[in-house]
């Protein structure tokens, strides 16, 4: 029985396991908590939690008492689908049941906490581990190192990264990749370089994820050149870019200051797509963030449009991107073009969107008050957060006393926030006088709705 049902297990195939149990039995023979525990991995692996209770219920029912495998393998199970109150409760029963929980049983619970941001959980868990004189491996290291990573805590990461060497347990790529990951996403290009160094100190050679993640650490701080270097750097090392190499460029040029950045942004999608990579929408939504924060809205437009040839549905983001790029002109009718077809594909406006909105319609000429506070009173009928970003766009749409009715009647009397100050529109991105700038706008706005 053992052999046919590990058969079962290796081909997934759960009704052909649970005939060999029944047949068994049936027979008059007694299964096991090993055989049933055989066909219970072949639930667990495949995220079947229902019918995984199901089955030890019916060992239960049948007088089998389970063993450490089964309660370690439901709480494996119980750790996957985010129950962490039944996994604990799984091992509560496993010790009443007189076993001793050991390394899986302890690295399941240190999973199920850390992976949710739980530190403190998972290291009580830890603690009690050690009560047991049961040391931590490497999985339980990196684990830590991971859900450190996550949350952005790089004083977390390094500890267990350090933690890990003490152990003397080998820091891979990935546990070093890791640690370097959550400074470029805190914004600590310093810290990122220096692990990145310490890295090929220790002889581990870095991957593309390593690169990239150095990548995006210049990208979070707006510094395009460096960010190029690196890929450079990359290329030098005879690594292939991913998607993610080419995105954290693409989004260092939305955050660089340069007034080429949107020229540079595109050159960038055009260097992924003849690279064979498979963009995905970061890559086109930052370039249209930087073409929007440049003002450059006919390469913003290009952008959009070359998404979506290339079959990839524009997530919010790379609609708010283009309406803001298009509000900061004052064309309120194109901002609302692109929220038409936004809703059109399914996707609701948020608070991002409403911002861009608003803006539209207080640089349109003239101001378009009216219209603002009919977008400001629908955004509140949908449920969405009038935070200090969309009221300083309604105060400037309608002035702030009208703003302050508007709290007073919607907003529970809630205060406006004091103004911010106040910043011009973003310069065209050609030159030319006020005649040439409109030429251009009303071009951009018959392109924009011929296509919409």
């Amino acid at each position: 029985l053992t052999h046919f049902l590990e058969v079962a297990l290796q081909e997934g195939d759960a009704k052909k396991a649970l005939q060999l149990l029944t047949d068994w039995e049936d027979a008059g023979n007694k299964a096991t908590s090993h055989h049933y525990n055989l066909a219970l991995r072949i639930y667990t692996k495949r995220g079947d939690l229902h019918s995984a209770e199901s089955l030890v219920k019916r060992m239960k029912d049948r007088a089998v008492v389970p063993g450490s495998g089964i309660y370690n393998t439901m709480m494996d199970a119980y750790a996957k689908a985010d129950k962490n109150d039944e996994c604990e409760a799984s091992m509560q029963e496993m010790v009443d049941a007189g076993f001793r929980p050991c390394l899986i049983s302890y690295s399941t619970l240190i999973y199920a906490r850390a992976r949710r941001g739980e530190y403190a959980a998972a290291e009580a868990w830890l603690k009690k581990m050690l009560a047991q004189r049961i040391q931590p491996d490497a999985v339980i290291c990196n684990t830590f190192i991971h859900a450190y990573s996550v949350k952005v805590d790089v004083a977390g990461a390094e500890k267990w990264l350090q933690r890990t060497r003490e152990l003397g347990f080998e820091v891979g790529v990935a546990s070093y990749s890791t640690v370097v990951d959550s400074c470029a996403k805190s914004g600590d290009w310093r810290r990122a370089e220096m692990w990145f160094n310490c890295m090929v100190k220790d002889g581990v050679e870095p991957n593309v994820v390593t690169y990239s993640s150095m990548i995006n650490a210049f990208a979070k701080a707006g510094e395009l050149d460096f960010a190029e270097q690196w890929y450079h750097k990359m290329i030098s090392a005879g690594i292939t870019p991913s998607v993610h190499s080419f995105g954290a460029i693409v989004n260092a040029c939305a955050k660089s200051s340069s007034p080429h950045a949107a020229v540079v942004a595109e050159q960038w999608i055009d260097r992924a797509e003849e690279a064979d990579v498979i963009c995905d929408g970061v890559i086109y939504s930052s370039g249209v963030d930087a073409c929007a924060k440049a003002g450059d809205v006919e390469r913003a437009v290009r952008i959009f449009n070359r998404a979506k040839a290339k079959g990839y549905k524009p997530h919010i983001m790379c609609y708010c991107a283009l309406a803001r790029a298009f509000a900061h002109r004052g064309d309120w009718q194109d901002v609302e073009n692109v929220g038409e077809e936004m809703v059109a594909a399914g996707i609701e406006k948020n608070e991002f969107f409403i911002y861009a909105q608003l803006v539209g319609y207080a640089l349109a000429k003239p101001r378009k008050s009216e219209r603002a506070e009919r977008c400001f009173r629908e955004a509140l009928k949908e449920g969405l957060n009038a935070n200090d970003h969309v009221l300083g766009a309604l105060a400037r749409s309608v002035g702030r006393p009208r703003a302050e009715v508007l709290m007073q009647e919607l907003c529970n009397g809630r205060p406006m926030p004091p103004p911010a100050p106040r910043r011009s529109a973003p310069p065209p991105s050609r030159a030319g006088g006020n005649g040439q700038q409109q030429q251009q706008q009303q071009q951009q706005r018959q392109c924009w709705g011929q296509r919409a």
